[in-house]
């Protein structure tokens, strides 16, 4: 088979310009489609030349099934598109779209362990990608974090479905070859089965599980170890998964049955603290979707930025809430009420005890209108407002002018005072009911804003 080289027109139509990278089934170029006059990158398919006959039609078969699976989810904006499949001299070459991308792989490398709202955003990502694979009928069985690529504008593509099954496929097999990555691959795989749409999300589990922690969950320097750490031993637990720590270990178990769905892990993700991060770090979009999502309109440049609302402190959130009054409140409220009454007894009073009464009878008045007015309009802080305390220091002097026999002539009038005013503590001491937004969540600008 004469192998690719810059120059080389495949299919008459794609001229190879330079090398982009190499895995084990295949190099990928850089290449020019001289009929769109437009970059496209190119697939090669590279095969051993002592390969034997059976095998080399297989591999054949496979890039083919590839390029055939990955094309039913072209439109997808997380999953490689696939322009078009070549069959020059006797082996394939896919056409596919050009990205200026970096690998997972490469970026975990580079960067260590990614922060938690980063590999938020790409498992939002790489579940669209399944869940719309899965949908397809096809499993990818493969994934990993050499075959996720992110783009430099944070859009994170699914890619290489080289050993990807789709239901309506024969099998393939490879005599003594392992199908796919040991130490990203499900336990039911590794014991020989096929498995399903929960093996791919098995590998999501420890691709991700990577990403946040700097290294595979089931590492380790053999094989042969890896592959009896993937069946019998559970990962050590993630240090720095944050919120998405629950996630990855729902992924990674190893009884399918009891593994997280692509559904059960999209709801968690969107769920969590870290979700609601990754969302304020969209991706860009370059393909159409057909998910609708709903979008907040932006504020106008000219609106005048909103105020940020200093926290309630504890303390003062307690009492708005309607803690008791003080001791020094209601200190401070009696000697109120001694005073205004004495005052008005004084001026209004024959002598001394009938000043008093009269004082704190139309002190006891004035006040528990006042009150009542404040309870109707729902002011805050109505139990811990002085008003409050100086009726119960006007109601508590009334009951001592209550008391005093030689003055009973008083004692109705201030009866139905002491009444009224115990009353409308009572009314006050009831919890104001919490509006349905909460007053934290209700935006800046007022209702009606979002679209």
């Amino acid at each position: 088979m004469d192998g690719g080289r810059a120059g080389r027109v495949i299919g008459e139509r794609y001229r190879l310009v330079s090398a982009l990278g190499e895995g084990g089934m295949g190099r990928v170029w850089r290449a020019r489609d001289q009929a769109l006059d437009c970059d496209v990158a190119v697939k090669e398919l590279v095969l051993p030349t002592n390969l034997p006959a059976a095998e080399r039609t297989e591999r054949v078969l496979r890039a083919q099934r590839e390029a055939r699976n990955a094309a039913r989810l072209r439109d997808h904006p997380n999953i490689i598109t696939i322009h078009d499949i070549v069959m020059d001299g006797d082996a394939p070459w896919i056409v596919m779209e050009l990205l200026q991308v970096r690998d997972l792989a490469q970026l975990i490398a580079e960067q260590g362990p990614l922060p938690v709202p980063r590999v938020a955003a790409i498992a939002a990502a790489l579940l669209d990608a399944l869940r719309a694979a899965h949908a397809a009928g096809i499993t990818h069985r493969d994934v990993k974090p050499a075959n996720v690529l992110i783009t430099d504008g944070g859009r994170v593509v699914l890619t290489d479905f080289g050993i990807a099954v789709r239901e309506a496929d024969t099998a393939l097999t490879a005599t003594g070859e392992f199908i796919g990555s040991v130490e990203y691959i499900a336990p039911e795989r590794a014991r020989g089965g096929e498995g399903g749409p929960a093996a791919d999300l098995f590998s999501l589990g420890a691709t991700l599980y990577c990403a946040l922690e700097g290294r595979p969950p089931f590492g380790r320097g053999h094989p042969a170890e890896v592959l009896t750490a993937v069946l019998f031993n559970d990962p050590a637990p993630p240090v720095r998964s944050g919120p998405l720590g629950p996630l990855v270990l729902g992924l990674l178990a190893k009884d399918p049955a009891r593994r997280l769905t692509a559904e059960q892990a999209a709801a968690r993700l969107a769920g969590s603290a870290a979700g609601a991060a990754a969302r304020a770090v969209t991706p860009e979009r370059t393909a159409p979707r057909t998910v609708k999502a709903t979008r907040v309109a932006p504020a106008a440049a000219s609106a005048t930025p909103a105020r940020a609302t200093p926290a309630t402190p504890p303390a003062r959130a307690a009492a708005d809430a309607g803690s008791p009054p003080t001791a020094r409140q209601i200190a401070s409220g009696v000697f109120g009420a001694i005073v205004a009454g004495l005052v008005f007894g004084l001026v209004f009073g024959s002598n001394r005890q009938e000043s008093i009464l009269l004082g704190m009878a139309a002190l006891a008045t004035v006040l528990g209108l006042a009150t009542t007015v404040a309870v109707r309009r729902g002011t805050s802080r109505i139990r811990s407002h002085p008003v409050v305390t100086t009726i119960w220091g006007a109601a508590a002097l009334g009951t001592a002018g209550l008391i005093d026999g030689d003055h009973f002539q008083f004692g109705p009038p201030l009866a139905v005072e002491v009444f009224c005013t115990l009353l409308i503590a009572a009314l006050a001491r009831r919890p104001r009911p919490a509006a349905a937004s909460g007053g934290a969540s209700r935006p800046a600008g007022g209702p009606g804003r979002h679209r």
